[in-house]
């Protein structure tokens, strides 16, 4: 796990000046948030049906 963490951090560091990696650090994370509540939704309305 910490050659992980070090492989990642020395790449940011590398990384560090580049605007197109924010940028795609920020598309992934809007990506993310607009796309979590529909799977969110979907599974847990399938966790809800199987219970009862």
């Amino acid at each position: 796990m910490d050659k992980v963490i070090e492989l990642i951090v020395s790449w940011i560091q590398q990384n560090f000046k580049n605007p197109k990696l924010y940028a795609i650090f920020a598309a992934v994370i809007v990506v993310i948030a607009l796309v979590f509540p529909y799977i969110d939704a979907n599974f847990s309305s399938i966790t809800g049906l199987k219970k009862e």
